[in-house]
């Protein structure tokens, strides 16, 4: 119930200013039950969201709820003010904020009117007509003076910026919700069945898709063609390990695909073969795979619009507001990123039905043709007087209009990247290290491109204004990236920059260059290398425009839950450390600012997952995943990344309860949670770590070991975490001046929490873990402002919780998992817990009881072999 007295004088000047609408009392309103039906309905369409966003001319203003806003210069607030979709004003007094919202879109109406103006005074020089007014400039015209507002009481939960996924690969990751999945398959005979299940439901011919497994849930032995054809009646099958960096074919997929004992490796892949027989075992590594991908048939568009619907849906309910997409290639051809960008986001976006905020990236063997399509583009957005001149400059100079030839006007989706791959992954022995392999000393990994070839591509993108993202894993990998890059960025800053490539049409904004993984460093100088070319270095200071950053590492925190128990076999204990391994500390001590993705559906979509792995180098208790699994709707709960061990036992356990309780026994007590460990749980290693010196040249040999001497780890601090997530993820992505943060001019992507994130932190530890100067006390000031007040009873629904002791079977002290309650994209409500549920329920057969899928004391829940997004 809105409280009227506790607004006292901003509810005049509220009424004074807004209450010209002429609708009497509907002028000011609050959500209704209709209003949010028919957002629940928008939600689950997913269609038409920003469309109506940008043509609802109210202005929404979010009260009552803590904030946390990325925004250095204003760090905490409680209101937030909308309207079209963007953030006319952010603060704490409700009067402020009105006053700065009314400002900012007088502001607005006078950019947008001048520039109309201009285009009128073009068109009739050239004797053509004016372009139709933006949907934004149409929304503000058809409102005319009176403004109606819409309050939305936030009943005091956390909010923050939508998450930024800075490396996925969206058509991959729905298209594996569609088909067979492996993930957490704990043993060959489980692995068949889940396979032959899948292959019953094809028709004869057709091929069996999927993959996901890892084959350390079983022992280590790896697949073979074998374990397909004895259960796949003869179809072609092709199933890719969790990394996408290893597959395994059966033999009718090896014979379509004409591969045979006399087929060579390609460059950058490997066939493995029978040392006895010399015939392919059915595992092809890196660029091997493209061999069966070139013979499976391309999915269908409708296919892949159905795969953006179901990964954008995932996305929405954990909270992923955008993600930069990383394509297909090179794990398929390398149209099949333009294909996916052209036939599917593009229409999505044109017809206003792109679900969410989308950077898309295509090889950067294509820079030339994206290039050409920047251009064309740009030629078509500039009037008709204006299209025989170049196009040469940045985008603001290439056209009158306020649309980027490298985005689309919708504003959902964006273009500009380039994706190219240096190594491949620890997993399947391909990344590249100066040093051998722990566990096969012969091998030093696989190069997937040469290093002349890798620098005269990037320095043709950088020429053209492109920014490149480079698949680094291995040490010697990153190492060489960082030198390539550095030899880019020299060479653009020379006068004839552009002679051996391409002026730029228009020049993206933030980073040149996001080194996606950097999972492994050489040691102490590859942080300062990278440092000193994020930072611009001697004569390129030019190309850093607002402070920006020129290069960021692209981290992911929830591979080191799985990749935790391989660094020792692989990488022995001085390269396994954490200043070598998974170093982020390392990379924030540089000055650097690290972007945190998923590299989704390597691994699941789990943000505050990732956030907890980033603070505490280890998988969420089980307990806290329990808890988190409780809050969450039936639809909605997910087997926490690092856990999927105690799962799996656990539901061994309960199905062993469940027979003995049926015989009249007296029921087993499963493990507890303190007793049930999972392979990640707790995977806090602590090395004694070395400082190495530079590798030097670019020979396979061993750089010379150092002494070692202890190094005091450098942790996450929980603000680094969150930007990390958000702001410096939107900063990577190019997204910087579009989302990331609350502030003023970006754009209204956030979502509600039922927890802070603060409840994933150790109240002991919490305070130690900011650095010197960082704004990490902003978080503290939200719980100081929000017990300062009385915003509801202790406990009620919807009330944010700080401490971390209050139900779910976790004790007092206990650190807990955030679950997201709303996401809001472009000002609207896209995902909303409350109204799932609700529907999740009603659309439940009456027969089927709670007991069937209630979360247990292990972070595990009961459900079915494979859950898939509905």
């Amino acid at each position: 119930m809105l409280r009227l007295a506790r607004f006292g004088r901003a509810l005049l000047l509220l009424l004074g200013i807004y209450w010209r609408s002429g609708g009497g009392s509907d002028g000011l309103g609050r959500e209704r039950a209709t209003n949010n039906a028919e957002r629940a309905d928008k939600a689950s369409a997913g269609s038409l969201l920003h469309r109506a966003a940008t043509k609802d001319a109210r202005l929404h203003v979010f009260f009552n709820g803590s904030i946390w806003t990325a925004d250095e210069q204003k760090p905490t607030a409680s209101i937030l003010a909308v309207q079209h979709g963007i953030i006319r004003a952010v603060g704490s007094s409700l009067d402020q904020v009105l006053m700065q919202a009314v400002q900012d879109q007088a502001q607005t109406q006078e950019r947008e009117q001048e520039q109309e103006g201009q285009q009128l005074q073009h068109g009739a020089a050239a004797g053509t007509t004016a372009p139709a007014p933006t949907p934004t400039t149409a929304a503000v015209a058809a409102s005319g003076d009176g403004q109606e507002v819409v309050l939305h009481d936030l009943q005091g939960r956390f909010v923050m910026p939508g998450f930024v996924d800075a490396h996925t690969h969206i058509i991959p990751g729905g298209l594996a919700l569609m088909r067979v999945q492996l993930r957490a398959v704990r043993s060959r005979a489980d692995w068949e069945a889940r396979v032959a299940a899948a292959a019953a439901s094809l028709a004869p011919g057709e091929w069996v898709l999927g993959g996901l497994w890892d084959e350390s849930e079983w022992g280590g032995q790896l697949p073979g063609r074998e374990w397909l054809d004895q259960v796949c009646g003869g179809r072609p099958a092709y199933v890719t390990r969790h990394d996408s960096h290893l597959g395994v074919a059966n033999s009718a997929a090896l014979a379509r695909a004409g591969i045979t004992a006399a087929t060579p490796d390609p460059d950058g892949g490997t066939i493995d073969r029978d040392p006895a027989t010399g015939e392919p075992t059915g595992i092809l590594r890196e660029r091997a795979m493209q061999l069966v991908a070139a013979v499976i048939p391309e999915p269908s568009v409708a296919t892949r619009r159905a795969a953006l619907a179901a990964a954008a849906a995932l996305a929405l309910s954990r909270g992923v507001t955008s993600v930069v997409d990383m394509g297909r290639y090179p794990f398929s051809d390398e149209g099949s990123s333009w294909r996916d960008l052209q036939e599917v986001y593009l229409p999505a976006a044109e017809s206003g039905e792109l679900p969410l905020r989308l950077v898309a990236n295509v090889p950067l063997s294509s820079w030339d043709r994206l290039h050409a399509w920047v251009a064309h583009r740009a030629a078509q957005q500039r009037p008709a007087h204006q299209r025989g001149s170049s196009v040469g400059g940045s985008s603001s100079s290439s056209s009158s209009t306020s649309t980027s030839p490298l985005q689309d006007a919708s504003g959902r989706l964006f273009w500009g990247g380039l994706k190219e791959f240096v190594d491949g992954s620890l997993g399947s022995h391909t990344a590249l290290l100066w040093q051998p392999y722990a566990d096969d000393p012969a091998y030093f990994g696989t190069r997937m491109l040469p290093d002349t070839r890798l620098r005269q591509l990037l320095r043709q993108a950088v020429a053209a204004g492109f920014r490149v993202s480079l698949h680094a894993i291995g040490d010697r990998a990153v190492d060489e990236v960082a030198a390539a890059c550095a030899d880019a960025l020299a060479a653009a800053a020379e006068p004839q920059a552009h002679v051996q490539g391409a002026a730029p049409v228009a020049v993206v904004p933030g980073a040149r260059f996001a080194i996606e993984h950097v999972q492994h460093i050489s040691g102490p100088n590859t942080s300062t290398a990278l440092a000193r070319v994020a930072h611009g270095g001697e004569g390129v200071t030019d190309l850093l425009p607002h402070h920006a950053h020129l290069l960021q590492p692209v981290l992911n925190p929830l591979h080191l839950l799985t990749d935790g128990d391989m660094l020792l076999p692989r990488l022995g204990q001085e390269r396994a450390a954490p200043d070598r391994s998974f170093p982020f500390g390392a990379l924030l001590e540089a000055g650097l600012r690290p972007a945190m993705a998923s590299d989704w559906p390597v691994v699941d979509l789990q943000p505050m997952t990732s956030i907890y792995a980033a603070l505490h180098r280890a998988a969420p208790p089980a307990a806290a995943a329990a808890d988190l699994n409780a809050r969450l709707p039936p639809g909605q709960r997910m087997d926490v990344v690092g856990l999927e061990d105690a799962a799996a036992e656990h539901h061994h356990a309960h199905q062993v309860q469940e027979q003995e309780q049926t015989q009249g026994a007296q029921p087993q007590r499963a493990k507890s949670a303190d007793g049930t460990v999972s392979k990640a749980e707790g995977h806090n290693i602590q090395f004694t770590a070395s400082v190495n010196v530079s590798p030097g040249d670019h020979h396979h040999h061993q750089p010379q070991q150092q002494q070692q001497q202890q190094v005091p780890e450098r942790r996450v601090s929980l603000d680094e975490a969150l930007r990390g997530h958000t702001s410096w993820a939107a900063e990577a992505a190019g997204l910087q001046g579009q989302v990331g943060r609350l502030a003023v001019g970006l754009r209204a992507d956030f979502i509600e929490l039922d927890l802070s994130p603060e409840a994933m932190m150790p109240a002991s530890d919490s305070q130690q873990r900011q650095p010197d100067g960082a704004p990490g006390a902003a978080l503290h000031q939200l719980r100081a402002m929000l017990l300062g007040c009385q915003r509801g009873e202790a406990g009620s629904t919807g009330s944010v919780a700080w401490s971390s002791g209050d139900g779910g079977g976790v004790g007092q002290g206990d650190v807990r998992l955030p679950a997201v309650l709303r996401t809001w994209l472009d000002g609207a409500l896209v995902y909303d817990q409350q109204q799932q549920q609700q529907q999740q329920q009603q659309m439940m057969p009456s027969h089927v009881g709670a007991h069937q899928e209630s979360a247990q004391g292990d972070g595990s829940f009961e459900r079915p072999d494979v859950w898939q997004v509905v």
